[in-house]
């Protein structure tokens, strides 16, 4: 799944493109189109192996320096 997201977020000089634990994934992106871009390829991934993304745990969280949006 990793290389499937084809793009990253640099953190430091480490470049993320997900974290994953058991059955939990976290996406990471700096641009609202490369987060577009990574969930339109998480939902080939998950045609291409049947798998199942449960939208009643699923959330989007925006991180801003900015103040409020």
């Amino acid at each position: 799944m990793y290389s499937y997201l084809e793009c990253w977020t640099e953190l430091g000089s480490t470049n993320i493109r997900l974290l994953v634990y058991t059955y939990d994934i976290v996406i990471v992106a700096d641009d609202v189109g490369i987060m577009q871009n990574m969930i339109h390829n998480l939902d080939k991934y998950c045609k291409m192996w049947n798998f199942e993304v449960n939208l009643n745990k699923s959330e989007i969280m925006i991180f801003r320096n900015r103040g409020k949006m």
